[in-house]
C-alpha cells in the first residue's frame, strides 16, 4: 500500500471515530469554494498569480470524507526580449492558463480537514488563443511569424508554470482553523497562511 493510501486510509479512520452524529459549521464543506489571488512567484522574467478553487465531493453514506478537486485560474505575465530583425525594444506577453489536481478528504477534527493530494494528476493547460502581446510593436509582416510561435509558446509557459502550481496545491494537505459563516464564506489556515473561500456551488 503506497503512501497515499496509507494516509487517507488514516484520515478517514480519524473521521469515523471523531466525527459522530452532531453536526457543525462543517457540514457545509460540501461544494465549490473560490478564493481569492495568491501570488505564485516568479521564474526567470515571469510573474504568476492564481484563483484557487476547491470542490468537495461526499462519499456515499459518509458525510466526513470525499474527493476533493483543485483548480487554478493562472495568470502570467512575462517580459520578454526582441526575437525578430528590426526589433529594438522588449515587449511583454499576458498569459491565461488553467491547472487541476485530484485528491481525497477528511473531516479530522471539527476545525480541521485532511487533504491527500494526488501529485500524478496534476494538469496544466495554456491556451495558445490566450496568449496576448502587452505592446503593438510587431509590424504586419512579423505577424504571421510571431503567431505560428504561439502553440510553442503556450507549451513552454505550460512547463514553466507547472512546478510552481504544483509546489502551492500540495501546500493544501491540511485545513487548520476551519471556520464557516452563513454556509458561505470559510476562513481557514494553510501552511500558516491565512485563506479566505466563497462558496459558489453547492454538491
Amino acid at each position: 500500500m503506497d503512501n497515499m493510501k496509507i494516509s487517507t486510509a488514516l484520515a478517514a479512520i480519524g473521521a469515523t471515530l471523531f466525527m459522530t452524529a452532531c453536526g457543525n459549521e462543517l457540514d457545509s464543506l460540501p461544494g465549490l469554494w473560490e478564493g481569492t489571488p495568491v501570488t505564485l512567484g516568479a521564474v526567470s522574467q515571469m510573474n504568476s498569480t492564481a484563483n484557487i478553487s476547491m470542490e468537495f465531493n461526499t462519499s456515499p453514506g459518509n458525510g466526513h470524507t470525499g474527493t476533493v478537486t483543485l483548480r487554478a485560474l493562472i495568470n502570467m505575465e512575462e517580459a520578454t526580449v526582441p526575437q525578430f530583425d528590426g526589433m529594438v525594444e522588449s515587449y511583454a506577453l499576458n498569459v491565461a492558463g488553467t491547472a487541476m489536481m485530484n485528491g481525497k478528504y477528511a473531516i479530522v477534527d471539527d476545525d480541521e480537514v485532511a487533504i491527500t493530494l494526488d501529485p500524478t494528476s496534476l494538469t496544466v493547460n495554456v491556451d495558445p488563443q490566450a496568449i496576448k502581446y502587452q505592446s503593438n510593436i510587431f509590424t504586419e509582416s512579423q505577424k504571421p511569424t510571431v503567431d505560428s510561435l504561439l502553440p510553442a509558446a503556450a507549451s513552454h509557459l505550460a512547463s514553466v508554470i507547472r512546478p510552481q502550481i504544483s509546489r502551492e496545491f500540495l501546500q493544501y494537505s491540511m485545513l487548520d482553523d476551519v471556520k464557516i459563516k452563513n454556509g458561505d464564506i470559510m476562513s481557514c489556515e494553510i501552511a500558516d497562511r491565512d485563506y479566505t473561500f466563497r462558496k459558489i456551488a453547492t454538491e
